[in-house]
């Protein structure tokens, strides 16, 4: 008799084979076996028997109640003794909300997302004799492009780099008027490089004996658009 073995299925809580013995295209027997050792027996041995209480409950993230039920009736047994009805519908519902549980966490974490895939070509384009019901086009709502961001003016940076509290755009307040620094610079072909030196670095005697202060915080390129707003007029 031929005999097929399909697995392992790894997509349950350890793996499952499953072994058919086929016979005139006709299933005769399945057997269905869970061949992945844990050893949680193992770590049991040589401690305390409710140990078993935190221990089973780890064997699997998906039914630990289950484990969790298992060893307390296997904890119950060694003891001799046997909840009351009630403790029992208590066990019961716990284990019947765990069940319903397990059926979502299963179907849509371990196998929806293969009903998902479009492995096999367009899904819209599959015939299948199982699938959802098919409702409502739902209308796709029209999401506006993103536009992207304006990068801040000089005028602009000016004023959040804090140039204004020793500057102004017009008049002299502890340094120069920015339009008079874009006048004297203005002919000078490297004065975006010059410029964006004494901001980062600080200087002293291009316009007295001042010092600037370096200003190390402001970004190069917030330097850079700083100096060519004053290079080109301050405007």
């Amino acid at each position: 008799m031929p005999r097929l073995v399909v697995g392992p299925f790894n997509r349950v809580e350890g793996d499952l084979e499953v072994t058919l013995d086929v016979a005139d295209g006709q299933v005769r027997e399945a057997r269905v076996n869970s061949p992945l050792y844990r050893g949680f027996e193992q770590l049991l041995v040589g401690r305390d028997p409710f140990d078993a209480l935190v221990f089973a409950p780890r064997i699997c993230g998906i039914c630990s109640v289950s484990q969790s039920h298992a060893a307390a009736r296997a904890l119950a047994q060694l003891a001799e003794v046997s909840p009351p009805p009630n403790g029992c519908l208590a066990q019961n519902l716990a284990l019947g909300c765990e069940n319903m549980a397990d059926h979502l966490t299963h179907f849509y974490l371990f196998f929806m997302p293969d009903f998902a895939r479009d492995s096999h070509g367009n899904l819209a384009e599959q015939v299948r004799p199982v699938g959802p019901v098919a409702g409502a086009k739902a209308a796709v709502a029209t999401v506006a492009p993103a536009t992207a961001a304006k990068a801040p003016e000089g005028a602009d940076l000016v004023k959040s780099a804090g140039c204004t509290a020793c500057h102004g755009v017009t008049n002299k307040v502890v340094g120069p008027a920015f339009r008079d620094i874009g006048a004297k610079y203005a002919k000078d072909a490297n004065a975006v490089a010059t410029l964006v030196g004494k901001v980062k670095q600080g200087g002293v005697g291009a316009w007295g004996q001042i010092p600037m202060p370096p200003q190390p915080q402001v970004k190069d390129a917030d330097a850079q658009a700083i100096v060519r707003w004053i290079v080109g007029g301050a405007k």
